[in-house]
């Protein structure tokens, strides 16, 4: 499975590893989900924002398992993509989101 391992293979996985694991966090416990995300304890404890923020986790783990499909298809260009529309968007969105 990793006879064509190489260095340049870690950011892939890497990214795909976080993504994966940390959009199921909010399945077992998504008050700390919330507040890892570093809104405060009276957004965490608002019930009605529970189902906002498994939906959006469950999407990113859904990246995160597609980036996992194209390295062990050995499909690497699609990866690649990825990560860099990926890291494009949420680094905009991201950015616009601690200005504001």
């Amino acid at each position: 499975m990793f006879d064509d391992f190489s260095l340049r293979h870690i950011p892939t996985l890497l990214v795909a590893t976080t993504t994966t694991f940390q959009g199921l966090m909010p399945f077992w416990n998504v008050e700390y989900a919330i507040e890892e995300l570093g809104l405060p304890k009276r957004i965490a404890v608002f019930k009605e924002a529970h189902p906002v923020k498994i939906f959006s986790l469950a999407r990113l783990s859904i990246l995160g398992a597609l980036m996992f499909m194209f390295y062990f298809q050995k499909t690497l260009p699609e990866a690649d993509i990825m990560m860099v529309f990926m890291g494009t968007y949420l680094g905009v969105v991201e950015s616009y989101v601690c200005w504001r």
